[in-house]
């Protein structure tokens, strides 16, 4: 079951961030950027053309290619980055993010140094588990108590409050007016509803 990371209580519902514990890589699903890896334990890439590093550095110089290298330290757990970790034992480099000339014409990509920095990081996310969703509950009116979930959304990567808890608040439905309410209710008692309405 996911964890619940922080509850948050607005406009009669409850919003709660939760850990995605079934997060797919998003990389898999990226259709610009290729990440190439190279190595014996691991294959978190999404570009699998080349055998080893030797072929991909050919490709390069057959082809206009935008690169950043891969970084991996791999000691109770694997994280990765662009800048190397300074430790020689268990930290190497183990592939690399590019963006072909045509895929930055194909994307409009503006800032492919910039793109494929975020990628590695969103990857590296994934990979340490900071993977989160929401999800949105009605609070019972007389004691408080969530009673039903009215929405949801996950694959968010990065901090538990950031752009998660961001989206999460922007999706809690605006509070029913007193009068909205009233005139709801005398339409039910009256036994004539108007199209659209709703018991509680």
């Amino acid at each position: 079951m996911s964890n619940v990371l922080l509850e948050e209580k607005i406009n009669g519902y409850l919003v709660r961030i939760l850990h995605d514990d079934g997060a797919d890589n998003p990389i898999l699903e990226e259709e610009a950027i290729k990440i190439a890896v190279w190595c014996r334990n691991y294959d978190f890439g999404n570009c699998h053309d080349f055998e080893d590093p030797q072929e991909f550095t050919q490709f390069c110089k057959n082809n206009r290619v935008v690169k950043v290298p891969i970084f991996m330290l791999d000691h109770s757990g694997i994280t990765i980055n662009t800048t190397g970790f300074g430790c020689p034992w268990d930290s190497s480099q183990v592939g690399w993010a590019f963006l072909t000339e045509s895929a930055i014409a194909e994307h409009g990509i503006s800032n492919p140094m910039a793109q494929l920095k975020a990628a590695v990081d969103t990857l590296n996310d994934y990979l340490v588990g900071n993977c989160y969703g929401y999800e949105i509950l009605k609070q019972c009116a007389c004691c408080g108590s969530p009673i039903e979930v009215v929405d949801s959304c996950w694959g968010f990567f990065g901090e538990y409050d950031g752009d998660v808890l961001e989206e999460a608040r922007t999706a809690v439905p605006e509070t029913e007016s007193l009068e909205a309410w009233g005139a709801r209710m005398g339409q039910m008692m009256s036994g004539n509803p108007k199209q659209g309405s709703y018991a509680i």
